[in-house]
């Protein structure tokens, strides 16, 4: 059994851009019979009666005392509140969410881009056992056989398209990964053949150096390997007219309905690996649905 909350999720801290800092700390806990607990610091205490020079901040931790699992996260209308108040406040005060990643995951991204600048990121999944270094290369044939550091190996890496930008602006970014019968690299992706899977199993993210972007799965199938779908867009076109039809197709085109959907501004993200045809593919589509800052 799996419970969603739009909400906060994770540790966000607020900063309004002045001097004396002062701190507040927030707890929600989600209790076994499906409640949420607050502690007595509301939401907003954290920024009452600031004087000129104030600087303040506010950490919101959760804790799931639950015995199944529940996802908390972040929405793309929660995010849009705050970079209105932003403007709105016409530069006054500055807003800045914070996302902690896995623990050491920054570490791991220093030191493997000192191994190999190719390493442009890390990509996980909240319960798949899909974690890994995510290669941006020159081509789309060497991490094919040869793992981050340079070896060669058959399983590969998990690499974006050559033809992708490093930093994840794109509208459209294309991930590739083997399909390893041991489960390692995409080997897992086939989990998303299964429709009741998927319902516990709709996050994945990607770090970069700074930010972690976390997208929500909204469709999953498979294409011939010469299918439209492995077409790169960098930005939309006038009016996204034929962006949202090629999205649109994506969601259309997905063996169950997540009911997720996609809109003609949304980002997406294509996973991809091999299948038992060789001209087939299986890919799973996830949209953008929150960008963090990370420490």
């Amino acid at each position: 059994m799996k419970k969603k909350f739009w909400m906060i999720g994770l540790t966000t801290v607020f900063m309004v851009a002045m001097t004396t800092v002062a701190y507040a700390e927030t707890t929600v806990e989600f209790t076994n019979d499906n409640q949420l607990v607050y502690n007595t610091q509301e939401m907003g205490d954290a920024f009452k009666g600031m004087a000129p020079g104030d600087q303040k901040s506010q950490t919101l931790t959760i804790k799931n005392s639950n015995s199944h699992t529940t996802t908390f996260y972040m929405s793309a209308e929660t995010l849009d509140y705050f970079e209105r108040a932003r403007a709105a406040s016409g530069g006054l005060y500055d807003i800045q969410l914070t996302l902690q990643p896995p623990t050491g995951t920054a570490t791991k991204l220093d030191e493997l881009q000192e191994m190999n600048e190719d390493v442009t990121g890390w990509i996980a999944f909240d319960e798949l056992e899909i974690s890994y270094p995510l290669m941006h290369p020159e081509d789309n044939l060497y991490y094919l056989t040869h793992t981050f550091s340079r070896t060669e190996n058959k399983a590969g890496s998990i690499f974006m398209d050559a033809g992708n930008t490093a930093d994840m602006t794109d509208f459209h970014t294309i991930i590739y990964g083997h399909n390893m019968k041991n489960g390692s690299m995409f080997g897992l992706l086939k989990k998303y053949y299964d429709e009741e899977f998927y319902d516990e199993n709709e996050f994945f993210t990607i770090y970069t150096g700074d930010k972690a972007y976390r997208y929500e799965i909204f469709s999953a199938h498979t294409v011939s390997e010469t299918d439209e779908i492995y077409t790169i867009w960098y930005t939309p076109d006038e009016n996204n007219v034929e962006y949202g039809a090629f999205v649109d197709q994506m969601k259309r085109t997905s063996w169950y309905d997540t009911g997720v959907d996609i809109l003609n501004s949304d980002k997406v993200v294509t996973l991809s690996t091999c299948t038992a045809s060789d001209d087939q593919r299986f890919v799973v589509h996830g949209k953008l649905v929150a960008m963090y800052v990370t420490e």
